[in-house]
């Protein structure tokens, strides 16, 4: 593995630290969108926009994996959650 796009929750068992991760890509997916990419990607085509989508994914994905510490702060918060069940 190439330790400069190391992806924590693919090196981790743990689910929750797989769900954070995933939704800090998620999130940054959504920042993308509002911040107009999508649009300066699109052609108007559905299938090229289909493309647009994945690609935005793809470019959060990475973000999100070399910056954690959002990932890491939601982890932190859901264990602790998790540590108070019954």
């Amino acid at each position: 593995m190439n330790p400069v796009t190391l992806d924590v929750a693919a090196v981790s068992p743990d689910p929750i630290r797989k769900s954070a991760t995933e939704l800090q890509a998620a999130l940054f997916t959504q920042l993308l969108r509002h911040g107009g990419f999508a649009e300066a990607f699109s052609t108007g085509s559905d299938t090229l926009d289909s493309l647009t989508d994945h690609v935005l994914q793809r470019v959060a994905e990475d973000i999100a994996a070399a910056d954690t510490r959002f990932a890491d702060r939601l982890y932190q918060q859901l264990r602790g959650a998790e540590g108070e069940l019954p």
